[in-house]
């Protein structure tokens, strides 16, 4: 479960403390970017401190989703164009 691992490297190191309303949107965002969700449902009345702090975790949640794909995709850029230059030398 990819979300799950991405939100334990997030939240298991010293960083400022975020609320369980702020968590569980960045969860609910990387659970929703990594196909484990089909959806995202807002738990909290629109307008309610829940509410923005839930949208405000959703928005890292996101953020941490885009930067891993953006990773990824370095990573795979990275081995396709050394296996290439490998396929070369021979």
């Amino acid at each position: 479960m990819k979300s799950q691992e991405i939100f334990q490297k997030t939240f298991g190191t010293p960083r400022d403390p975020r609320s369980p309303e702020y968590r569980a949107g960045v969860l609910a965002a990387l659970r929703f970017r990594f196909g484990e969700a089909t959806t995202i449902a807002t738990p909290h009345q629109a307008g309610t401190a829940q509410a923005d702090a839930f949208f405000a975790g959703l928005a890292e949640g996101h953020a941490l989703a885009r930067a891993h794909h953006k990773t990824m995709s370095a990573s795979a850029k990275i081995k396709t164009e050394t296996l290439a230059a490998s396929n070369q030398q021979r």
